[in-house]
């Protein structure tokens, strides 16, 4: 199927991204579990960072750059965050940040979704269950989601040239497992894990992207692992 390119996707950023690939295009809900979604936020959120050198690694440590302003970001979950690297009295290694900031992730996620709202990416239902208040979010622009998975796809499948922007989110697919949001068709999806499992390997992609990669699935695979057990314990 031909789809019409939709250059709009390419203002977005890593976070918008994510939001917008994990959407389900029919229904009011994410194509992944939460604990994807929550982690992956995260990732895109430092990811955003990295892109824009807000922070760096030194050694394994996250370091803000002073020099940065972080007026220039465009949500306040990025500059919370910053500020909070920043203004850290203790240092902390990637992996300490990711799962200290998790936490988090909803209300950093309602944020995205306003913005995203704002750009018609998507509505939002205001529902309510009992006396329990709750928002459902709905795929509003298909355009630009449909255009963002073909371009991602057609990179990938046809190992296209990819910036480090590309590489980033595509390293977030990879660890939050969403492969099959770019492609259902099996011999198709085995030359795009075999290409995202490549990534870090790509010279482009800066020790903090690839370090945040790593992290991202090192927490998603201990927080699977504990909820989990959790559930086998409480049977």
């Amino acid at each position: 199927m031909k789809i019409k390119f939709n250059i709009m996707h390419m203002d977005l950023n890593i976070a918008e991204k994510f939001l917008l690939l994990a959407q389900h295009p029919e229904k009011g809900k994410y194509k992944i579990s939460s604990i994807h979604v929550q982690y992956g936020l995260v990732g895109a959120i430092f990811l955003d960072l990295s892109l824009k050198k807000a922070i760096t690694l030194n050694g394994k440590l996250v370091k803000a750059n002073a020099d940065f302003n972080p007026k220039s970001l465009e949500y306040n979950a990025h500059r919370v965050i910053f500020k909070a690297i920043h203004n850290s009295e203790k240092d902390r290694n990637l992996k300490q940040w990711i799962r200290r900031l998790s936490g988090k992730a909803t209300k950093r996620k309602r944020e995205f979704q306003q913005g995203m709202r704002k750009k018609n990416l998507i509505r939002i239902e205001h529902k309510k269950f009992l006396f329990i208040k709750y928002l459902v979010c709905y795929l509003r622009d298909k355009r630009t989601y449909k255009s963002l998975v073909y371009h991602l796809k057609n990179i990938t499948l046809y190992k296209k040239e990819k910036n480090e922007k590309e590489l980033s989110l595509l390293g977030l697919i990879q660890a939050c497992q969403m492969q099959r949001i770019l492609s259902q068709d099996h011999s198709e999806l085995k030359i795009i894990r075999k290409e995202l499992k490549g990534i870090a390997k790509d010279e482009r992609v800066s020790q903090t992207v690839d370090a945040t990669i790593r992290q991202i699935q090192a927490a998603i695979m201990i927080a699977v692992a504990t909820s989990t057990a959790a559930t086998a314990a409480s049977r």
